[in-house]
């Protein structure tokens, strides 16, 4: 059993069948192991559940990255995997700059791997309604190792003003949302055509994880000119 512990990331096909083994099964003493690995040791985010029916995953593991395999398709299971795999070997114990998360969220948002994009010319028409809610600006990744299916976005880190990191503050602020999208534009326009460099990361919600990124150009221009954008 000593893959179990010493492996990065784990994974559990979870079904009915697997739910149901009996407590004195191979199966069921692998499912213990795997809590105490994860779970147990605080490492629940290297653990990933791909649930393949509609059982219902127990409390014990309710904490960790579960996907829906019917609802991601096997592909995209694969992408998050990699990415998460990506997650451990090559971000641990490695800094970039002054990116940090705001402190309210640290939990939801994942490691940080240094990543190249663009910005979307269709920002304003995001598909998702972030523009008109968050003032977030859709972004175009040069890199592959997101999923294409997945939509990216660039947000300000915690080197910005707390009124603009905070999404809950922006989404309830009409001024706030306003200088934010204002700046943005600005920033924008003036770097639309470039390619940008800053740090990928995903944000987990209801057992979904989603691409987004910072970058310090976007952090700079936030910092330095919002003030003039709140009259």
């Amino acid at each position: 059993m000593d893959i179990y512990n010493n492996s990065a990331v784990n994974v559990i096909v979870w079904s009915e069948s697997y739910k149901n083994k009996p407590k004195d099964s191979i199966v069921n003493l692998e499912k213990t192991i795997l809590w105490d690995r994860h779970v147990g040791k605080s490492e629940d985010k290297s653990l990933f559940i791909l649930n393949v029916d509609d059982t219902i995953i127990p409390k014990d593991f309710e904490i960790c990255l579960i996907h829906n395999l019917r609802s991601i398709g096997p592909l995209n299971a694969k992408e998050f995997i990699v990415n998460r795999l990506l997650d451990c070997y090559k971000v641990q114990d490695v800094k970039f700059g002054n990116f940090k998360h705001p402190d309210n969220v640290v939990g939801q948002r994942g490691k940080m791997l240094p990543f190249r994009f663009r910005l979307s010319c269709n920002y304003r028409q995001d598909g998702l309604n972030r523009w008109n809610t968050l003032g977030d600006l859709l972004i175009v990744p040069l890199d592959n190792n997101v999923p294409s299916k997945l939509k990216t976005f660039l947000i300000p880190s915690a080197a910005t003003p707390p009124f603009l990191s905070h999404s809950t503050l922006v989404k309830t602020n009409g001024r706030v949302l306003s200088i934010k999208q204002r700046a943005s534009e600005a920033f924008a326009k003036v770097n639309m055509k470039l390619d940008l460099i800053g740090v990928l990361f995903y944000i987990e919600n209801n057992g979904m994880e989603y691409p987004h990124a910072y970058c310090s150009e976007y952090d700079k221009y936030l910092i330095e000119n919002w003030q003039k954008y709140s009259v």
